[in-house]
């Protein structure tokens, strides 16, 4: 139901599911169901495939289409994949638990700050709920064990020479269209510019660091400049004679000296600090 039509029931748990004579299943209460479009289909079929193959590129993709338009960190992103796929692969595929799979991906997209599409959400809810019935009919049932099969029928169907040629077929369609809009598109454009109704979004996410850096290197500078100038008054002071003193020196020249000190330890921690960054 999931793989070949993207309609399914979402509540598969041992009420809702009748064994019939000449090992037929029906199902009933179908007050719980999901729908999965074509294209998140394929990216399923990706993700599975992917596993099976312990393929952490093709695993890393289908992660990133799933999260849109979210800023990730591709290298984190990279090494938990590896290290996911790693925690599997002493495993057969027969000894995978589907449940704990899904525990561990929803796991990792949570810790890359990733959100888990709605309907995948009620997804992996009923393949965790369908492995535990099978284990109750089989304590050998492994989920992963059983749709591997569909992955590989759903996978040899995509490079059929009928599906190739409908691939084809549809790239070509949607190529011409764009190619026959185009003019109205470069019409509709040069008269917003003639209007000043053009208007172009910068996402420059990098030039707030940039600001802050720039602002920290300004404040180092400034404190910098202070402290020369203290050290150069307090030279100045220490030459002159009267005012208070403190073990025989002017105080106001020793007050100077331990600022400029302070300030130059702060200058030098503050610069420590930014390389560790």
């Amino acid at each position: 139901m999931v793989l070949e039509h993207g309609y399914f029931h979402a509540d598969p748990h041992p009420g809702n599911v009748l064994f019939l004579p000449g090992n037929r299943i029906g199902i009933i209460d179908f007050g719980m169901v999901g729908m999965l479009t074509h294209f998140r289909r394929h990216q399923i079929v990706d993700m599975l495939h992917a596993l099976t193959r312990k393929d952490e590129q093709a695993m890393q993709q289908v992660l990133l289409d799933w999260s849109g338009d979210a800023a990730v960190d591709e290298d984190r992103l990279a090494y938990d994949v590896t290290e996911l796929l790693q925690n599997y692969d002493d495993l057969q595929l027969k000894d995978v638990k589907l449940g704990a799979l899904l525990n561990d991906v929803t796991a990792l997209m949570r810790e890359n700050d990733l959100v888990l599409p709605a309907d995948l959400t009620l997804l992996f809810k009923t393949l965790i709920t369908l492995e535990g019935l099978g284990q109750q009919l089989d304590p050998e049932f492994h989920m992963i064990d059983q749709v591997t099969p569909f992955v590989e029928r759903i996978i040899q169907r995509r490079y059929t020479p009928r599906a190739l040629l409908a691939r084809g077929r549809k790239t070509v369609r949607e190529a011409l269209e764009v190619i026959a809009d185009l003019p109205r598109d470069l019409q509709s454009l040069v008269r917003d510019m003639r209007r000043g109704r053009v208007r172009v979004d910068l996402d420059l996410k990098r030039l707030d660091h940039f600001g802050h850096q720039l602002d920290s290197a300004s404040n180092r500078l400034t404190m910098g400049i202070l402290t020369a100038s203290l050290v150069v008054g307090s030279s100045i002071i220490m030459t002159v004679e009267g005012g208070p003193q403190l073990f025989g020196l002017p105080l106001f020249g020793l007050v100077g000296f331990l600022i400029a000190f302070f300030n130059s330890l702060w200058i030098i921690f503050s610069i420590w600090r930014s390389g560790k960054h």
